[in-house]
C-alpha cells in the first residue's frame, strides 16, 4: 500500500454523513460519521490497490482549502483517513 497519508472531510447533508477523500476523489455515505469514514477507508483501500496493480497513481491533488471554501455545508469534520 502507497505510504502516502490520506485526510477525510466529513459532511452531515439533507440527513446523511458523506466522508470525501480529496486526494483519491472519492466519497462514500454512512448513517453515522464513524460508519461514512469506515465505508470511505474500505473504498480507499480498494482503490489504492487497483491503481497499484495497473501502475498509476490514486493521487489527485485538489486541493483540500478549495474543498473547504466552496462547500456550504453546516458542519464539516477533517480528519486523517489512514
Amino acid at each position: 500500500m502507497n505510504p502516502a497519508e490520506y485526510s477525510a472531510v466529513v459532511v452531515f447533508e439533507k440527513g446523511q454523513w458523506i466522508a470525501i477523500c480529496p486526494q483519491l476523489s472519492i466519497a462514500s455515505l454512512g448513517t453515522t460519521s464513524e460508519n461514512a469514514i469506515k465505508n470511505l477507508q474500505i473504498s480507499s483501500k480498494e482503490r489504492i490497490k487497483e491503481s497499484e496493480l495497473w501502475g498509476f497513481s490514486p493521487i489527485n491533488r485538489f486541493p483540500t482549502k478549495v474543498l473547504r471554501d466552496k462547500c456550504q455545508i453546516n458542519e464539516v469534520l477533517f480528519c486523517s483517513l489512514f
